[in-house]
């Protein structure tokens, strides 16, 4: 039986929060990806390290002398300003992150195949973890390819990720308030030269943290 390749990617609620994840690198799994590799290409990297400063320590001069009186006089000391309290930094936000993924669905319908199951349920086993349960929002994002009408491809791409969406949501259990799903139809190729192109027809899944 023929079958359409989709792609999920984990997004926020917000078309600000939205905006930012399609500003950022998105990555890509194609074929069945372990829940592992999920977890790896949705998890933010470390915060980079804050380099010590080295500087040398400055020292007053010495006389070498044994006649205490050619040693120079200190020079008198200026008042020093009280010091002030330094204002706490908030820690910065996570940036949502994204990710292709293969979901397959029968041919022109929104019913997952097995293979599609599959690898929801590696998301679904990466969204559970402790370093991706506390996301605020997963939002699936449906695309299609420019073959068909336009209104039958923004129709079609909403029904598979809200198909997506349901079984996310009843089979494992995620929180269905921070699902949500989305139809882009063919609005934003992930291939533009090529508009009609099998690439084209996913399921862009974002996280946001």
């Amino acid at each position: 039986m023929r079958t359409i390749f989709i792609t999920t990617a984990v997004v926020a609620l917000s078309a600000a929060v939205i905006a930012g994840a399609h500003a950022q690198e998105v990555k890509s799994l194609r074929g069945k990806p372990s829940s592992d590799m999920i977890l790896q290409a949705l998890t933010p990297s470390g915060e980079p390290e804050v380099p010590v400063a080295t500087g040398k320590v400055r020292r007053r001069g010495l006389s070498l002398s044994n006649d205490e009186s050619e040693a120079p006089a200190p020079a008198p000391q200026a008042a020093q300003p009280a010091a002030q309290p330094v204002a706490a930094v908030a820690p910065q936000k996570a940036a949502p992150r994204a990710l292709d993924l293969d979901i397959q669905f029968q041919f022109n319908s929104d019913q997952l195949t097995n293979d599609g199951k599959d690898v929801l349920d590696q998301l679904a086993a990466a969204l559970k973890s402790d370093k991706l349960a506390a996301a605020k929002s997963v939002i699936l994002e449906g695309h299609a390819d420019a073959k068909g009408s336009a209104s039958y491809n923004q129709a079609l791409s909403f029904k598979r990720a809200q198909s997506a969406r349901n079984y996310l949501a009843v089979r494992h259990g995620i929180s269905a308030a921070k699902l949500k799903a989305v139809g882009k139809g063919s609005s934003e190729p992930a291939n533009p030269n090529n508009p009609e192109d099998e690439v084209n027809r996913r399921v862009r899944v974002i996280v946001d943290l």
